[in-house]
């Protein structure tokens, strides 16, 4: 082994695979921990979404509950008696039962009577409590538009009520108002019922009176009206609030977010366990009077993630060091593999130095004989050449000649071959022409039956109007009823507050009735325009399809006399094709024979050109092997 340099290949191959196994290993967790990330947005904006609509259709829905219990209140004409003759308590008694079963039925945690200058008349959910003067947004907006108005507002202390104020009609002139409200943490209460979200809600403290100690403390506000600068959390004191709650809201975030939250996502971002975002409160006049906050707990989904990331992790370790263990010995094994053969091409070259000497003597031999081959082959090269260029010049002549031929040929097949197709076209198209003249026949017969059968489908038209009629009738009447029960049940107390609702859904279903029917009629009106209009397009395409059939007659005459001039020109092309056949087989059996011959002539001339070949390589070869003798003669030691 002294005259060999061995390469040890171990140590520049296993480092960088190695290294290059640890690389993909932090890229796959980088990777990873990407798309986690990019899985906690996308589920986050989901629930955002997802969460905004259902507090939309939470609200609307309170609004519509509200005002159904307003107007059936203000169809009580017991009630009316009694708010008409300012008989406060007997008032009070005959809305008790109906605000405990708002009350227990449906939430509803506020029922008012208010004067016609908005003087609270009576409330009652807290009857000791009346003559003051009410100026709600909602009920001003009431008594300036005579109309519906519904909104949330926020008290002094912070309470959000959800309120509709609803003027009361009688004889044709507004006597007050009734006003129902719902506490926005009822609402919130249903929001959390549906969703595994937690909600928190924050009023702004410039709309707020900060409430005495004694006060503060019934109230349930004794540590949350220091804890944010510019809000107030109405939840109750030492609530647990989650990671992250308390610097979002204290960033001031609430008041830069817009209606879908999505201002505060750089700081929402920031926080791993816990992604926030906020839905404004907004009065009827569309000003922020608080924020919903709602908290999205990603703990469980964080813990599931880091736990198989562990796993994963730890198994793709333990896969690159058995990975490393194996190659490594693999390289090892290869590298004795390489030592023992280094080691027997040493041996072996001594023996290579012997026969050197002896492949020397015999190469100058083989050089002396092939040289004298080569200059007899070359002779006959010259001689088999010249042979067999005049072959190939016949061969050219005769093959432009069957070229010729066969070009003929082809040209006599194809003028046969257009005959024939164009005589079965002139053929189809005569047929076809006969066929178009019937189909227009039965098209003419058709088309007449339609335009029966429109007529009919607009008398029809015209008999279905009249059930339409007839059907709006029954549902004014309907509604006419359901409006009568809806007096009787309010005047039953408590045992007909249910039956009201029932008889208000069948008015509401009559007035669905008269609108569909209503649309039906239009669109009855519409078909029967439409009948009007197909018969005339239709007697307009019965005068063109007379028309067509005329020109179809036309066409079928003139396709038959191109048939016969057709079938006259097949019979000449057929006779055309038939003799530059025969002169084409002839033409084609003399190139065959001289291609024979000049294949013949070709095949010694490349036989000898191949002998001549064989022995330059020879003797080249001949040369090659003594010079490499000599070099290969032993001068000293050689390095592998």
């Amino acid at each position: 082994m002294s005259n060999h340099q061995i390469i040890y290949i171990k140590k520049p191959i296993f480092l960088p695979m190695l290294g290059g196994l640890l690389v993909l290993l932090v890229v796959f967790v980088l990777s990873t921990l990407w798309t986690v990330q990019e899985q906690k947005e996308t589920i986050f904006d989901q629930s955002r979404a997802s969460m905004m609509t259902q507090y939309r259709e939470t609200l609307d829905a309170a609004v519509m509950e509200l005002w159904s219990h307003a107007e059936i209140i203000s169809r009580v004409e017991a009630l009316k008696a009694a708010f008409t003759a300012r008989n406060r308590d007997l008032l009070l008694e005959q809305s008790l039962p109906i605000n405990k079963s708002l009350l227990n039925n449906n939430a509803i945690t506020h029922f008012y009577f208010h004067d016609l200058n908005r003087t609270n008349f009576l409330r009652v959910h807290q009857p000791q409590r009346y003559g003051d003067q009410i100026d709600r947004l909602t009920l001003l907006k009431a008594e300036k538009s005579g109309t519906v108005s519904h909104g949330i507002e926020i008290g002094p202390l912070g309470t959000m009520t959800l309120r509709v104020v609803l003027p009361w009609q009688s004889g044709g002139k507004t006597i007050g108002y009734i006003e129902l409200g719902k506490e926005v943490d009822r609402l919130v209460d249903s929001l959390k019922s549906r969703s595994d979200l937690s909600f928190y809600v924050f009023a702004r403290k410039a709309l707020l009176t900060k409430p005495e100690e004694r006060t503060k403390e019934a109230l349930g506000m004794v540590s949350n009206w220091d804890m944010f600068p510019d809000v107030v959390l109405m939840d109750k004191p030492g609530t647990a609030l989650p990671d992250g709650l308390q610097p979002y809201v204290s960033s001031g975030i609430l008041n830069q977010e817009d209606a879908t939250g999505k201002q505060g996502e750089k700081l929402v971002r920031a926080v791993e366990k816990f992604h926030f975002f906020s839905i404004p409160v907004n009065n009827p006049d569309n000003v922020s009077v608080g924020h919903l906050v709602v908290s999205y707990d990603f703990r469980s989904f964080l813990s599931a993630f880091y736990s198989n990331m562990v796993t994963i992790l730890c198994a793709s370790i333990v896969i690159v060091i058995l990975l490393a263990l194996v190659f490594y010995k693999h390289l090892d094994t290869v590298e004795g593999k390489i030592r023992s053969i280094a080691r027997k091409l040493q041996d072996s070259e001594a023996r290579t130095r012997h026969e050197i000497g002896r492949v020397t003597e015999t190469a100058e031999q083989v050089q002396s004989l092939t040289n004298r081959i080569s200059e007899a082959i070359d002779e006959e090269v010259t001689s088999a050449t010249e042979q067999s260029a005049a072959v190939s010049e016949i061969t050219a002549s005769m093959e432009e000649l069957s070229a010729t031929s066969n070009q003929i040929s082809e040209n006599a097949a194809l003028v046969l071959a257009v005959a024939s197709q164009t005589l079965e076209v002139a053929e189809l198209g005569r047929n076809a022409a006969e066929q178009v003249m019937q189909k227009m026949r039965e098209i003419n017969e058709d088309n007449q039956k339609n335009i029966n059968e429109v007529v009919e489908l607009g008398r029809k038209s015209q008999e279905i109007n009249k059930v339409m009629l007839i059907i709006n009738r029954i549902a004014d009447q309907t509604k006419l009823i359901a409006f009568n029960a809806a007096i009787e049940a309010s005047s039953a107390g408590e045992a007909g507050t249910r039956f009201g609702v029932v008889a208000v859904e069948i008015r509401r279903l009559a007035d669905s009735v008269m609108e569909s029917t209503s649309e039906i009629s239009d669109n009855l009106q519409e078909i029967q325009e439409g009948v009007n209009r197909l018969v005339v397009a239709s007697e307009k395409g019965s005068k063109g399809i007379r028309e067509g059939s005329e020109l179809t007659e036309g066409t079928a005459r003139f396709l038959g006399e191109i048939y016969c001039g057709v079938e006259s020109t097949n019979d000449s092309a057929r006779q055309i094709s038939l003799s530059t056949q025969q002169q084409k087989t002839a033409t084609a059996q003399v190139v065959v024979a001289l291609r024979e011959i000049e294949d013949g002539s070709q095949m010694i001339v490349n036989s000898v050109r191949k002998t001549n070949e064989t022995c330059d390589a020879l003797t080249q070869l001949s040369r090659n092997l003594s010079v490499s003798c000599l070099a290969e003669q032993p001068d000293g030691a050689r390095v592998v």
